[in-house]
């Protein structure tokens, strides 16, 4: 266990942040505190590898935990290109489970 034995979360809508946490120890620290959650957590990662890596990451620690991944747009707002098919899919497919509750389990 990562976390210190009186670690408590803030009330309800508050904003708990951990910062500094070394490269590879992020995941660890996640699966805790998915250990120790009852609501859904939020993690922004810097760019998409990082939150690939991070997700598999997690993965590995909380076998059992839904990770639901948000990438970044592919293309700037007013490029002549439309973002990937794929892309847009998976950002639709986290917002509809965001929608329909997905992330409290």
């Amino acid at each position: 266990m990562l976390l210190n034995h009186n670690f408590g979360w803030g009330d309800p809508g508050s904003t708990t942040r951990f910062t500094g946490v070394p490269d590879g120890c992020d995941a660890l620290l996640l699966a805790d505190l998915l250990g120790q959650a009852t609501q859904p957590l939020l993690h922004v990662s810097s760019d998409d590898l990082g939150m690939n890596r991070l997700a598999e990451s997690v993965a590995f620690f909380a076998p059992d935990t839904r990770i639901l991944k948000f990438p970044a747009w592919d293309c700037l707002p007013y490029d002549r290109v439309p973002p990937r098919a794929e892309l847009v899919a998976e950002r639709m497919a986290t917002l509809g489970a965001l929608a329909q509750g997905a992330g409290d389990s």
